[in-house]
């Protein structure tokens, strides 16, 4: 099958259990990165969606969110 490569307009899709404040719909902008006030912004443009979401989990590893 064809892999598929994130690229401008598309839009990467976040679920977060538990907390839907967190969770959203985030379009790859001009500069090939999706921000959210979850991840920070990220350069995603380019990437494979299983490398995103390894990416993705790295950033979500324990210690990242920390409460206030």
């Amino acid at each position: 099958g064809e892999t598929l490569h994130m690229k401008l307009d598309d839009i990467v899709l976040a679920n977060v259990f538990g907390d839907e404040s967190l969770s959203g719909a985030f379009p790859v902008e001009p500069r090939g990165e999706i921000v959210s006030h979850l991840l920070g912004s990220l350069k995603v443009a380019g990437l494979t969606v299983d490398i995103l979401g390894t990416k993705i989990k790295a950033r979500l590893k324990p210690g990242y969110l920390l409460s206030a």
